[in-house]
C-alpha cells in the first residue's frame, strides 16, 4: 500500500503535480470569498486573530480571556477567533479541525456557544444568504452572535 502510494506522489510530482495546483486555486478562492478589510479592526481582535493563525492549539487559552472579559473585549476577541477560524478552514486544516473540535467538545460554554452562533451565520453569508444581526462583522444588534453585537467604531464591514 506504501509503495503504492508513494509511487501515486512521485508520478504526481514528475508531471507537474496538478493536484496541488487545484489547491493552491481552492485556497485562493477560499481565501476570496472571506476577504475582509482589516484595517479597522481593533488591536485586541488583530492579537487574538494572529495567535490563533499562529498556533491554533491556543484556542483554549482564547475562550478562557474571552470568557473573562468585559462586553466590548468580549466581542472583539471573538470577532478574532471568527476571523482565524475563516483563515484556518482555507489555509490550516489541521490547525482548522483542532479548533473546531475544541469548539465541539465544549458547547456547554457560553463564550463557545456565541462562536458556534457567529459561525454558522457567517457560513451562511459566505454561501451567499445575508448575514443577519450579530453575523461577525456585521453591525447588528444582539440575539445571536456576539454578545452585545458587535461594536461599531472598531469593526469594518465586510
Amino acid at each position: 500500500m506504501w509503495k503504492a502510494a508513494i509511487l501515486v506522489f512521485a508520478t504526481l510530482l514528475v508531471s507537474g503535480a496538478p493536484a496541488f495546483a487545484v489547491t493552491e486555486a481552492d485556497t485562493k478562492t477560499c481565501l476570496d470569498k472571506i476577504k475582509h478589510d482589516d484595517r479597522d479592526l481593533s488591536p485586541i481582535t488583530k492579537a487574538t486573530r494572529d495567535q490563533l493563525v499562529h498556533n491554533p492549539g491556543q484556542i483554549d487559552i482564547v475562550i478562557e480571556k474571552a470568557g473573562s472579559a468585559n462586553t466590548q473585549n468580549r466581542a472583539l476577541i471573538e470577532l478574532g477567533i471568527v476571523r482565524a477560524v475563516e483563515y484556518l478552514k482555507c489555509v490550516d486544516p489541521a490547525g482548522y479541525q483542532a479548533v473546531n473540535a475544541y469548539l465541539s467538545a465544549h458547547s456547554d460554554n457560553a463564550v463557545v456557544a456565541e462562536l458556534q452562533t457567529a459561525l454558522g451565520s457567517e457560513a451562511s453569508a459566505t454561501n451567499g444568504a445575508a448575514g443577519g444581526a450579530g453575523s461577525p462583522g456585521s453591525n447588528g444588534g444582539g440575539g445571536g452572535g456576539f454578545s452585545g453585537g458587535s461594536p461599531t467604531a472598531q469593526v469594518s464591514p465586510h
